[in-house]
């Protein structure tokens, strides 16, 4: 019976992620919709936006940009290069209802309260210095402009992109480019994730290295990433960088951001909830804990993950069985890689130790 039940489980899985994979290859990007919007901006009533003219003019495509969770999610280039329209809704009419509206008294007093409420669990971050939020100017924007910030606002990837914006390659985000009404643009990575497998082995822990400092980076805002998938990491190349398996000149980001959290805003999220086991505690990949109750107290889960972003990181490069993938460091023989990749699935590991024993490797192998 039990091995009947096993191998139901294989064949559901199975089917799963072969749904799974259809679904990301056929996923509807809604490129009508930009054109609806941009007719609409085009008549001047209520759309807006420092990146409407670039928007609407674009060649836009649908391939290699599938992202579940959004309804809007368009390739799009032109003179200013490749960048992707996001949206959580096709239409903004779709999310325009009574709570977004201003108080008409004081709609510019309404707007920066709203502003700061939306923004105050992501600044909870080590990194003041990188923080920008005035990005809008509430005296001089108009109401549909502040509606529709207040659209975006209501979306965690959105809000990422745009406190980091002016940081560079300091950031672990996607930069924002622009925004067209409810629509957000940000650059597009070159490459996802996925590449370095088919590298050789020197070149991939070099680009190991760089996911490295991008866990490190994590670390040091406070910020946690509970959806480790390959597809949600990108190799961002420098301008006018042609990206090739030589060239190194490049920086990996996290490409969806649906599920970043600083670890303030996790907690809130994590936290407090009645349970009977641990796994009633899990966020995502981000593992909780449950507190067992004393008779007089309910069992809670603890307002913290108890794992951290470099363990969930090798978690999704380690081998699995579907979908069929095997380790990322199926050819890598150091034994003191090795051990440190064993000891982090039972204990706590520095991502920097991770990064050190990355370079040492690549030494071995190169010595010059």
């Amino acid at each position: 019976m039990r091995r009947k039940r096993a191998v139901v489980l294989t064949l559901v899985t199975f089917v799963l992620w072969k749904l799974a994979v259809y679904f990301s290859a056929h996923f509807p990007c809604r490129k009508a919709a930009l054109s609806d919007l941009c007719a609409e901006w085009s008549d001047g009533d209520e759309v807006e936006g420092d990146w409407c003219f670039n928007l609407c003019n674009a060649v836009k495509s649908c391939h290699g940009v599938p992202h579940f969770g959004k309804e809007l999610v368009v390739g799009i280039s032109g003179p200013f290069g490749e960048a992707v329209a996001k949206g959580r809704h096709a239409d903004y009419r779709d999310s325009v209802d009574s709570e977004l509206r201003l108080d008409p008294t004081n709609p510019t007093k309404d707007f920066q309260k709203r502003m700061a409420l939306r923004l105050s669990d992501f600044q909870k971050t080590n990194q003041f210095n990188l923080l920008i939020t005035d990005g809008l100017e509430p005296d001089t924007s108009s109401n549909s402009q502040r509606l529709h910030f207040l659209q975006m606002m209501n979306q965690r990837e959105f809000v990422w992109s745009f406190l980091y914006s002016q940081s560079g390659d300091a950031s672990p985000f996607p930069l924002l480019r622009g925004t067209c009404g409810h629509v957000y643009i940000v650059e597009k990575s070159q490459r996802e994730l996925n590449f370095v497998n088919e590298l050789p082995i020197r070149e991939k822990l070099k680009a190991l290295v760089k996911v490295a400092d991008l866990i490190v980076m994590l670390d040091e805002m406070n910020v946690e990433v509970c959806d480790f998938k390959w597809e949600h990491f990108g190799l961002f190349y420098k301008e006018n960088s042609n990206p090739s398996e030589s060239n190194e000149d490049f920086v990996v980001k996290l490409l969806d951001l649906d599920a970043v959290f600083s670890r303030h805003s996790l907690g809130v999220t994590m936290g407090n909830y009645h349970c009977t086991t641990d796994e009633d505690c899990d966020f995502f990949d981000c593992k909780g804990r449950c507190i067992k109750g004393d008779g007089l107290r309910k069992s809670t889960c603890v307002p913290s993950t108890v794992d951290s972003n470099i363990k969930r990181f090798l978690k999704m490069v380690s081998p699995s069985f579907f979908p069929p993938r095997r380790s990322l460091f199926w050819n890598v023989d150091d034994p003191d890689m090795l051990n440190y990749i064993h000891q982090c699935s039972s204990s706590e590991c520095e991502p920097r130790q991770l990064r050190h024993l990355l370079q040492t490797t690549i030494g071995k192998l190169d010595p010059s």
